[in-house]
């Protein structure tokens, strides 16, 4: 009997381990027989690339969401709310399971499977961004915090309210219960959240004399550089904040409406500094007219300053604080400028002119002097002019203006663009806008040296293309105009070449032509330009009486 009993374990032992066998061959290299992902996708038998397969084509599976709460129904899907399948997680999962180290655990987990299925739940990648942009969406009632207002000359409190909200956390984590088994459709029974008020009616029971204090000590002053602000009390009402702190509510001014108010009012305190006006003399830059700092309210210690002192002290006059704006050309500066030696000069005679017309060249050459140039900043010289009229000090002289020659305010200026034309050129500026007059001028000989101005065009502009400022300065000698230009020597040569007259005919119509070559420093040609001119006859342009006259 116990031989037959020790016969009959064996073949049962046998038979145990046959079947282990099987098993294994069957499970060799693949995902254990039996084993599923979800609720109904099996994956037991394949390999881990036929897995991976698999599993990216149920990833882009978009699962139906229905979301219940407060009466209410949201219809999303899973790349709405920020869930993805990880299918690389997942697949791991899923191969690992019942090749566990523990050989005998493994073994178990692996005749389980096939004797009655494993059901491995799906790993989700979050986004939590896309959730939160979800969620954000969603219908809520945001809680009332208490506060008060100022009535009949009283602080009235005004009692906060509860909101609610759906439960963000327990909303997230059943999704992610229900989505791991990849159901075709999920839905989500989300629990209400009830927020409560964080400042309370006790509250502001507790701060409700100071804030009186503050309210009704109004109105306050500002006073800065001689200007006065009243600060009233509907004012100093808006600027209060109240803030929750370890349980404790405290009573603040809220800085950046405070700031947005010394905004809107800083330019009528606020003073330009400026620049000093500088001349070259004695072969060094000297102040003209010395510089003037500005002031500037400085916002933010003004800001600071005005909360302190109405919490603290209820202080009824408060003084702004003030700060100095140097000027950025300044006696100290000078040698910042960079504006060493004389680049160049350009001469012009206007012996013969009218008295009014002297007079003209004079006010409109001490309006392009003394001017400084960045490097690449262009000059326009009518910009600069501005408006010319009697009440700029001109007078009435000649000028070419519409197939005329008429009496016109600021007749005579063309001498102080032409001169400065001269400059510009010597000194190997780069011209912009260059024209010559219509019919040749005396005062300009030779011809093709010239530049008509008269606004907005013709116009002289030119740039200033080196590595260092620039100062535009002139002078008077006898009834020569001279204007000369400083800077910093950067080696350039200049080679002027004419103007040279030709096509000259009887009526006094002729051609000129001005070329300029410039070298660096190194004596490479970097500018060959041809300035052209064509003048008509003087006869075309007939002088008319100006009504002026």
């Amino acid at each position: 009997m116990k031989s037959k009993l020790f016969y009959s374990f064996l073949i049962v032992l046998a038979g145990f381990f046959a079947f282990v066998l099987v098993l294994q061959i069957i499970n060799l290299n693949k995902v254990i027989d039996g084993v599923y992902l979800g609720q109904d996708i099996q994956v037991g038998r394949l390999t881990k690339n036929e897995l991976l397969q698999l599993l990216k084509e149920v990833a882009q599976k978009d699962i139906k969401v229905d979301i219940y709460y407060d009466d209410t129904l949201i219809k999303t899907t899973t790349q709405n709310i920020g869930f993805i399948l990880d299918y690389e997680k997942t697949a791991k999962k899923l191969y690992l399971y019942g090749r566990d180290r523990n050989l005998i655990y493994g073994l178990l987990n692996q005749i389980e499977a096939f004797l009655k299925g494993k059901h491995i739940r799906a790993e989700f990648i979050f986004d939590e961004q896309v959730f939160e942009n979800f969620y954000s969406k969603l219908k809520k009632i945001n809680a009332k915090n208490a506060t008060f207002k100022v009535e009949n000359g009283d602080i009235k409190i005004i009692p906060g309210k509860s909101g609610y909200a759906l439960d963000k956390e327990d909303l997230k984590n059943k999704l992610f219960t229900n989505l791991s088994y990849l159901p075709d459709k999920v839905s989500v029974f989300g629990k209400i959240k009830f927020i409560q008020p964080e400042v309370t009616t006790s509250d502001i029971e507790r701060v409700k004399g100071y804030l009186a204090q503050i309210i009704f000590s109004a109105p306050y002053f500002l006073e800065g550089n001689s200007k006065k602000f009243k600060i009233d009390q509907d004012q100093i009402y808006d600027w209060i904040l109240l803030k929750k702190e370890n349980n404790i509510l405290n009573v603040y001014l809220d800085k950046e409406k405070i700031k947005v108010f010394l905004a809107q009012i800083a330019p009528l305190i606020n003073k330009d500094p400026q620049d000093a006006i500088i001349e070259f003399k004695d072969g060094k830059l000297q102040e003209y007219i010395s510089s003037k700092d500005g002031e500037e309210l400085d916002i933010n210690k003004s800001a600071d300053y005005i909360s302190n002192v109405v919490l603290n002290n209820f202080q009824k006059n408060i003084s702004l604080i003030v700060k100095s704006k140097k000027a950025k050309i300044r006696k100290e500066t000078l040698k910042d400028l960079g504006i060493e030696v004389k680049l160049a000069e350009g001469v012009s005679d206007f012996y013969g002119s009218p008295k009014s017309r002297v007079h003209n060249i004079k006010i409109g050459s001490e309006k392009l002097s003394r001017k400084i140039l960045a490097p690449g900043e262009e000059f326009s010289v009518v910009k600069t002019l501005g408006h010319i009229g009697p009440e700029d000090g001109y007078e009435p002289s000649y000028v070419i203006k519409n197939g005329k020659t008429i009496k016109e305010y600021g007749g005579g200026l063309c001498q102080v663009s032409t001169t400065l034309f001269r400059a510009a050129m010597r000194a190997g500026l780069k011209i912009t806008e260059r024209f010559p007059h219509s019919y040749p001028v005396k005062y300009y000989n030779p011809q093709g040296f010239d530049a008509a101005i008269y606004g907005p065009h013709p116009d002289l502009r030119f740039v200033n293309n080196t590595k260092s400022n620039i100062l535009i300065q002139y002078r008077i000698e006898g009834t020569k105009l001279i204007f000369e230009i400083y800077g910093k020597d950067d080696g350039r040569k200049v080679e002027i070449i004419g103007p040279i007259e030709y096509d000259k005919k009887e009526d006094g119509s002729m051609k000129a032509k001005l070329t300029r070559k410039i070298y660096d420093s190194e004596g490479r040609l970097i500018e060959d330009r041809t300035f052209w001119s064509s003048y008509r006859s003087p006869k075309d342009y007939p002088i008319l009486r100006n009504p002026l006259e």
